[in-house]
């Protein structure tokens, strides 16, 4: 007997929305991986999804394992005249957060060092009390990149402030 493939509609809670996918039943979907690329949805901001699709009582559910912006998508926003400051760190929610800024002009290091040193304090701020999937919710709404900007325009204005990636550690 020949099986066939179907589609099989996976809860996507973080998106709220269902994705169908090619598969012979529920089971043998169980930990794969489903790439999704966000960048239609986030009107042209170039960011992949990860998720690791899980079964809950008979029900495939996506559970979103990292979200990155695209390379050429970071390369694009920087200028020959500005700076850009990155920052990587590890938040109690278990997550890796990896933050991309770039200022209008050249600044010197001292304030490069304040703006990350800022950007770390709002988001282990934001993160306490609360779990990973609502900072991946944060990043997809642009909420936590607009909070960021807007504490570091006091010290310097930002032309572009974005999480460059966000996984959660095993």
């Amino acid at each position: 007997m020949v099986l066939k493939k179907k589609n099989i509609s996976v809860e996507m809670d973080l998106l709220d929305s269902q994705i169908d996918v090619l598969a012979y039943n529920v089971e043998s979907l169980k930990n794969k991986i489903l790439r999704l690329d966000m960048t239609r949805k986030l009107m042209g901001k170039s960011l992949e999804a990860i998720f690791r699709i899980d079964i809950v009582g008979g029900v495939a559910k996506a559970i979103p394992i990292k979200l990155a912006l695209f390379q050429f998508y970071l390369r694009r926003l920087i200028r020959k005249s500005s700076s850009y400051i990155e920052d990587s760190f590890l938040v109690d929610t278990k997550n890796q957060k990896k933050t991309f800024m770039i200022t209008r002009k050249r600044v010197p290091r001292t304030i490069r060092n304040s703006i990350r040193k800022k950007a770390n304090e709002v988001i282990i701020e934001f993160c306490k009390g609360r779990d990973y999937e609502d900072f991946f919710k944060a990043v997809l709404s642009n909420s936590i990149q607009k909070d960021i900007a807007a504490k570091a325009k006091k010290i310097y204005p930002l032309a572009v402030c974005e999480i460059k990636s966000v996984s959660v550690e095993k």
